[in-house]
């Protein structure tokens, strides 16, 4: 009985203990760090410094034992009181919406009010941020595509909240509007996803966007994929196009979604080019750029997407329709960045997808608006574009100058030849690094393609075959002039076509010295190097 009394005395000391304690043993043994409100969990100090005290607090707060079961508690309750927070709101029948407004991103509502417009000012800084960067890409060989993703609360506006639905004034947003002169006042191809999606809403039994989430799912994004096949098939590419039917949907299974961390919709597959097989890895040294290579039926085209969060569902159709993608951020980048992208992976085609809230200018301010659709002109780029401008005019100048103030008759017009055999990116580097010095020197350039009895019609491979013709065709399009010469003695018809066109620069690619052709190999670039040394023809090697 004794015993039971000092137990009894002793119960709330105990229990007060474990109170205070608990969270602190707990945390040592079962700890529970699960990201349920979106942001990375404070780690624990190491550090014994003056903000030590503070760090471990934050972390103690995050991690402490029980946390996963209070905080989904608490969104629990919000759901059901329908409690706005400062990421989303609430709308009509469990659906959720972004809220910009209060995370430092914008006005959505702007658009989805239809009220408020682009003035003409605004119009123009963007045509001519969105001119900069078509120009950019051309110089560098690629085509620019602009892609506009819309905001979700403009394709279910009917679960909207009934205050919102009632002050919307237009269906149209500003972005529709800006896009009509776009189109009418730049170079870059626009899409706009808006109409596509909406119609097939109607035309599908499913959601298009998660109900607690901001992005589309797998459907809605092929909805997309279809409008930019269809944009790039016009721009000349062959993109492989296969209609959405309810037979190619299957559901893929529930998979977690932003708004709501517990929350858990369902996603779908969809059967395109289901057979073809993609390699996909995250660049050595980028964080967010990655690069798929197709090993299936393909296009033979290279694609760069400079992307937001909504062109995550895009990458895998994209991925197949074309023989190789890099799939980079879009944003305010340095314009090295973009360099150093254009330079390494060449790219036939740049497609800038971006959210509709982004383009509206909401991320930037309105004077930056001009940068956001060029993505990463900024003062300072642009600077630097314009001394670029200024070189450019001053070299072609100078050789004016040359070639007609002098009068010199024994002034000779730089002439450059590209060598190229069957490969792929070897070839196409050569190609591409010999328009861009032939743009700088103000010249002509030719393309040759010497065809030895190994690569003739009936024995080439299919594969090489068509890297050729490919390959032909991008010179083509650059402005150079095609050769194609059959011979065993490749030296010999180089020589030929220089003494012919008057060539005094030859480009090649670095040759690939393989274990049993080292020899024959090293032979054949001696007797090149001597042999346009003597017709005092220069020679650059790509790498």
């Amino acid at each position: 009985m004794k015993k039971l009394y000092v137990l009894y005395r002793l119960l709330p000391g105990f229990i007060f203990c474990l109170m205070v304690f608990w969270p602190f043993a707990a945390n040592i043994f079962f700890s529970n760090t699960e990201l349920l409100d979106n942001r990375p969990l404070h780690e624990k100090p190491t550090r014994l410094d003056k903000n030590f005290s503070r760090d471990y607090e934050a972390y103690y707060n995050d991690t402490f034992a029980g946390r996963k079961k209070l905080v989904s508690k608490y969104i629990k309750l919000q759901q059901k009181l329908k409690i706005d927070t400062g990421q989303y709101f609430y709308g009509d029948k469990g659906w959720m919406f972004y809220d910009s407004v209060k995370v430092n991103n914008g006005n959505t509502m702007v658009d989805y009010y239809g009220e408020v417009r682009f003035d003409e000012d605004e119009l123009k800084a963007m045509a001519e941020g969105i001119n900069k960067a078509a120009d950019f890409y051309a110089a560098r060989g690629a085509k620019y595509l602009i892609v506009i993703a819309p905001n979700k609360e403009g394709i279910y506006s009917e679960y909207m909240p009934e205050r919102m639905q009632r002050a919307r004034s237009s269906d149209k947003s500003r972005m529709d509007a800006a896009v009509e002169y776009l189109k009418k006042h730049t170079k870059a191809v626009f899409v706009n996803l808006k109409e596509p999606i909406l119609e097939a809403k109607n035309d599908f039994p499913y959601r298009l966007y998660f109900k607690k989430d901001t992005h589309w799912n797998n459907i809605g994004a092929y909805i997309g994929f279809e409008a930019i096949a269809h944009a790039l098939n016009g721009m000349g590419y062959r993109v492989p196009l296969k209609p959405l039917t309810p037979e190619m949907i299957t559901e893929s299974g529930k998979q977690h979604v932003d708004m709501h961390p517990e929350a858990m919709e369902m996603n779908y597959r969809i059967d395109y080019l289901s057979r073809t097989e993609t390699n996909c890895a995250r660049e050595e040294g980028e964080q967010y750029v990655f690069v798929c290579k197709n090993k299936g039926t393909a296009n033979g085209k290279k694609l760069m997407v400079l992307g937001d969060s909504f062109a995550g569902a895009l990458m895998p159709f994209l991925n197949k329709a074309f023989s190789e993608t890099v799939n980079a951020p879009a944003g305010n980048k340095k314009l090295s960045f973009y360099e150093e992208l254009m330079q390494k992976y060449q790219p036939d085609v740049v497609a800038d997808e971006l959210i509709e809230r982004l383009k509206a200018g909401k991320i930037y301010r309105p004077d930056k608006i001009a940068a956001a659709l060029g993505n990463f002109f900024t003062q300072d780029n642009l600077l630097q574009l314009r001394e670029l401008a200024l070189k450019e005019v001053a070299l072609r100048v100078e050789k004016k100058v040359d070639s007609e103030v002098t009068g010199s008759e024994t002034f000779r017009r730089d002439k450059l030849l590209a060598v190229i055999d069957s490969s792929e990116k070897r070839a196409r580097r050569v190609i591409r690094k010999t328009a861009r010095m032939a743009t700088h020197l103000n010249a002509a350039f030719t393309v040759l393609y010497v065809q030895g009895d190994r690569e003739a019609d009936d024995r080439i491979p299919l594969a090489r075959q068509r890297y050729l013709i490919n390959n032909l065709n991008l010179a083509t399009e650059l402005g150079g002039e095609v050769r194609r010469i059959r011979s065993n003695s490749p030296v010999e018809s180089i020589a030929g076509v220089c003494r012919e066109q008057k060539i005094n620069i030859v480009c090649i690619g670095r040759p690939e010295f393989s274990l049993f052709s080292l020899l024959k190999s090293a032979i054949r670039l001696r007797r090149l190097t001597v042999r346009l040394s003597r017709m005092n023809i220069d020679l650059f090697i790509f790498s």
